[in-house]
C-alpha cells in the first residue's frame, strides 16, 4: 500500500489479515482478505486500534509509540569526566555497548537529548567527542545542576508520563529495556 508500512500480518485457514501504519504515523489500516482474494479495507485511529487491541496492535504500538530519551554523558556514554579536568574530555573512553543502543533508539525514530552538568564552555570539546564516536543525537543541554556533598539525588518532576533507568557504571550493560517492579516515590495526596 502506497504511503503506508507493512507492520504485521497474520494468516489464517482461510483468509489474511495486513496490518499498515501511515507514514507520519497517525492512522492505522487493516486489510482482512478472504481466500478468493476478497478483500475489505478498515481505517482506523492509532488510539482506537490500540484501545481495541485489534489484531497486530502491539506491533503497531512498537512502531508508533516514540520515546523522549533524556541522558547523561559522564559515566554513563562515557568515562566519568569530572568538569574540573575537560582537558580530559577529548579523549574519555566510549561505552560502546551504549552508543550502539542509542544509536539503535535513533534510528528505530525516538528522541534522542543529552543533558549534562558539563558547562556551556564545555560544549565544543562535547559535540566533538560525539561526532568522533559516532553517537546519534538531536541535542545536549548543558549545566544540569550537580550531585555533591549535598545534593545527592535528582527527582524530577512532569506532568507527563516518566520513566527513569539508573545506570550503573561499571555493573551495567546496555540493551532492551525490560519491565521491573521497584518502589517509587510519588505525592501523598
Amino acid at each position: 500500500m502506497e504511503n503506508r508500512k507493512l507492520v504485521h500480518t497474520k494468516h489464517y485457514e482461510r483468509s489474511t489479515i495486513e496490518v499498515y501504519v501511515n507514514n507520519n504515523r497517525t492512522m492505522v489500516t487493516q486489510v482482512k482478505c478472504q481466500r478468493g482474494d476478497k478483500c475489505n479495507t478498515y481505517e482506523y485511529t492509532f488510539e482506537e486500534y490500540i484501545g481495541y487491541k485489534y489484531e497486530g496492535y502491539k506491533m503497531v504500538k512498537k512502531v508508533m509509540v516514540k520515546t523522549n530519551y533524556i541522558i547523561d554523558i559522564d559515566g554513563t556514554i562515557c568515562d566519568d569526566i569530572p568538569n574540573e579536568e575537560p582537558q580530559m574530555m577529548s579523549t574519555a573512553r566510549p561505552h560502546q555497548n551504549a552508543i550502539e543502543t542509542i544509536n539503535g533508539w535513533y534510528d528505530d525514530g525516538h528522541n534522542i537529548t543529552f543533558l549534562t552538568s558539563r558547562t556551556d564552555e564545555h560544549r565544543e570539546v562535547t559535540e566533538k567527542w560525539m561526532k568522533d564516536n559516532g553517537v546519534n543525537h538531536h541535542g545536549i543541554m548543558f549545566n544540569k545542576p550537580r550531585i555533591n556533598n549535598t545534593i545527592t539525588e535528582y527527582h524530577y518532576i512532569d506532568n507527563h508520563k516518566i520513566r527513569a533507568t539508573r545506570y550503573h557504571e561499571g555493573d551495567s550493560k546496555w540493551g532492551d529495556m525490560v519491565t521491573k517492579k521497584s518502589n517509587v516515590k510519588v505525592f501523598g495526596v
